[in-house]
């Protein structure tokens, strides 16, 4: 149970939204649909959410959507990657953090790093959303695109709506392991 927990958590974080109403579940089927191509029955969504309570055990099917969905392989690599994380405990301090909406002007660029051995250059082209300008490493090619709307030095950062050669892509995690190092902002 545990580790749907963190499912849960982990969609609501790419989603960027908590699913709370009927309304929530429809829209994160439609996003999750765009992004793996499965189409999740906003029931089978509620079932997990237990917005409807019925004793049904989900499908490793659906668990596997739903961790493609956050940037894991599957359900086995989602489980294999959290377990090694402390348990769920709220962390008093986080590293430094930068709004996207408040700190980073349209137009500026701002350069990361994260293991192994990966960097990226992104331009801040309004709204949260960003274009890669230049990487090393990363599946993020010059011209990817993607909305992100915060930064945590030492933490990962999820990012969603991606496009990589005009293919959207599910929602990408960059230093999934280790967190990501702001290097230069101008």
């Amino acid at each position: 149970m545990q580790h749907i927990v963190r499912l849960r958590a982990a969609v609501e974080a790419v989603l960027q939204a908590p699913l709370q109403t009927p309304r929530d579940f429809d829209g994160a089927c439609e996003t999750i649909a765009k992004q793996t191509r499965i189409r999740l029955s906003r029931t089978t969504l509620m079932r997990l959410w237990g917005y409807v309570r019925e004793d049904v055990v989900p499908r490793e099917s659906t668990l596997d959507v739903l961790a493609v969905f956050c940037g894991y392989t599957g359900w086995n690599d989602f489980i294999l990657r959290t377990s090694s994380v402390a348990p769920s405990q709220s962390d008093p301090v986080m590293g430094k953090g930068i709004d996207i909406a408040r700190d980073i002007p349209r137009g500026a660029t701002i350069t990361l790093t994260w293991q192994p051995g990966r960097t990226m250059t992104m331009r801040h082209d309004g709204d949260a959303r960003f274009t890669v300008l230049g990487s090393e490493r990363t599946r993020l090619v010059p011209g990817t695109t993607f909305k992100c709307h915060m930064i945590i030095e030492n933490e990962p950062m999820w990012v969603s709506e991606v496009t990589i050669n005009d293919t959207a892509v599910p929602a990408y995690v960059c230093g999934r392991d280790t967190g990501i190092h702001v290097i230069e902002e101008s």
